[in-house]
């Protein structure tokens, strides 16, 4: 079973550096936060946040390293509309890996954001913005739905994954840190991560990006994954097998390991 881990160890401490929050005293404005310059990663909407790491080959490799999932020149499309294969079905699948001379092993995926904007509150604990536990329980209830109506469909295997987003560049007030949230709003989104409800065939996995510093998304950011369950392989029905004979040429460049 494949296992991701972070890329940078968060927090980072700056070893001799100065404490965070200043002591009293000195101008008023010393400790004022600058205004932030870049577009937040929270922000990003969901198709086009797909979009970016899966044209991104580093991301990529790191999204598609799952045990079982055949993704070695595979086509690769994004935003699949289902009603295409049969009109009586509803929704599109957020991508679609379709590998090459065995599309009866292709592999469903549906995608669901959760995002925070973190600053600090007065207890001196983090407040994130968009980071409600009922709305992140809302979205994990409606990305199990999809999948399990997507592995009804037939796919030979499917996945739910949860793309976490993180802003907290506020709350590091400017220091160079790889400080992500703290414990508090983790256990709100591990809380709301769980298999349960799911087809027994669904796999769960999460990946995590962090905007720690006034950077551009993706730029000085950390980000992992964590496979929470792996999906099984089942039979395809042959209809959805010539369908998938039929899709496009890539979108994306073929994944090449």
């Amino acid at each position: 079973m494949s296992r991701y881990h972070r890329h940078v160890d968060w927090p980072l401490y700056i070893a001799g550096g100065q404490r965070r929050f200043r002591k009293p005293g000195g101008p008023e404005e010393w400790g004022t936060p600058m205004p932030l310059l870049h577009e937040s990663i929270a922000t990003i909407p969901e198709k086009e946040l797909i979009g970016h790491v899966l044209n991104d080959v580093h991301y990529r490799d790191t999204l598609f390293n799952i045990k079982g999932m055949n993704t070695r020149s595979a086509r690769v499309l994004e935003q699949i509309e289902l009603r295409h294969f049969r009109s009586d079905l509803n929704g599109e699948l957020d991508i679609l890996v379709v590998p090459a001379n065995q599309p009866e092993l292709s592999t469903a995926i549906q995608v669901k954001r959760f995002k925070a904007v973190v600053s600090r509150d007065e207890q001196g604990f983090d407040d994130a913005q968009v980071g409600h536990p009922r709305r992140f329980k809302e979205l994990m209830a409606k990305g199990v739905q999809q999948a399990n109506e997507t592995k009804s469909v037939g796919f030979a295997q499917v996945y739910l994954w949860i793309f976490i987003a993180i802003d907290t560049r506020a709350r590091n007030n400017g220091w160079y840190t790889y400080d992500g949230p703290d414990s508090l709003l983790r256990s709100r989104i591990q809380q709301a991560i769980s298999p349960v409800g799911l087809d027994r065939a669904v796999g769960l996995m999460e990946f995590e990006w962090v905007q720690p510093m006034d950077r551009p998304p993706f730029e000085l950011s950390t980000h992992g994954g964590h496979l929470q369950k792996l999906a099984a392989t089942t039979e395809q029905p042959a209809e959805l097998t010539e369908w998938l004979r039929t899709m496009p040429a890539p979108v994306l460049t073929p994944h090449r390991r």
